[in-house]
């Protein structure tokens, strides 16, 4: 069942716009979907490490909205005791 459903997904009517009809050429009709399919995992795969990246800079920003002026004052009361 979980064959049938990927299968399905693989052969979209976006999956056969590559192919040229005329050319007849079978490989070129199995080979197109799979390569779209391939292409779009990639895709996803991308965006959702963009996503992890963008979610971990966010996480590691301070909490108070700090200037590099005020780090360094902070700093240096801290260092001057």
């Amino acid at each position: 069942m979980v064959r049938r459903r990927r299968v399905r997904r693989a052969f979209t009517p976006r999956a056969f716009s590559g192919i040229d009809r005329l050319k007849g050429k079978f490989r070129s009709f199995l080979l197109a979907p799979f390569q779209n399919r391939l292409s779009d995992q990639v895709d996803r795969a991308r965006r959702l490490k963009d996503a992890e990246d963008a979610e971990e800079r966010y996480r590691l920003q301070p909490a108070e909205f700090l200037t590099a002026e005020k780090m360094f004052d902070a700093n240096a009361l801290v260092g001057s005791r």
